[in-house]
């Protein structure tokens, strides 16, 4: 099962890091409905997902 990993602006530097001495199978960009629907349908299949989005998790307008 997929572990949900919190970061915030204050981390930024460690969340950074973390994120580059980790292998992942996809990296979403955008915490979108279709970035955060394309996450969750990898990781259901068992890939190893990161999602990446610069403000709060589906903040903005979708598309």
């Amino acid at each position: 099962m997929a572990k949900n990993i919190k970061f915030s602006n204050l981390d930024r530097k460690k969340s950074i890091e973390t994120l580059s001495k980790t292998k992942y199978d996809l990296v979403v960009i955008g915490g979108g409905i279709t970035g955060g629907g394309i996450a969750l349908d990898a990781a259901s299949r068992g890939l190893k997902v990161a999602l990446v989005e610069k403000g709060d998790f589906a903040s903005g307008t979708s598309s």
